[in-house]
């Protein structure tokens, strides 16, 4: 049986870290492209005491300071959904999820070019306002 094709580089660069964290029902607060709250982990260990979970949804990186783990957007849907990332057909299995609900050609693509206008936007407004305070 041959195998869909996953691009994981263009996977990673098309999806939306936010999409997939509105998804999984994930509540942070957002702090600039850093968001935080509580680690939404299903294998987190320890208590839930403080916020810990980091994600930096311009790099689609995120990280747990309380129960260490870390990684990109594929490897928390991989999280999400039971499977190991470090597993590679588990890590695949992943993408393959992320391609065919939230991937191109989806209703969620185009919301996620939506979102990534708008933050563009509001990014380079940000730019000039700064480099506007720079030269006065």
């Amino acid at each position: 049986m041959p195998h869909e094709w996953v691009n994981y580089e263009s996977l990673r660069a098309e999806l939306s870290f936010i999409e997939i964290l509105h998804h999984y029902g994930v509540e942070l607060k957002e702090r600039g492209e850093q968001w935080q709250g509580f680690c939404p982990l299903p294998t987190h260990e320890g208590k839930r005491q403080s916020p810990s979970f980091s994600a930096n949804v311009g790099r689609r990186v995120w990280q747990c300071f309380g129960c260490g783990a870390k990684g990109n957007l594929i490897e928390f849907a991989a999280r999400m959904e039971g499977l190991n990332p470090d597993d590679p057909d588990e890590f695949r299995k992943a993408a393959l999820f992320l391609q065919k609900t939230l991937g191109e050609g989806t209703a969620g693509s185009e919301r996620n070019q939506k979102l990534s206008q708008r933050k563009r936007r509001g990014n380079e407004a940000r730019r000039r306002t700064w480099r506007m305070s720079l030269s006065l």
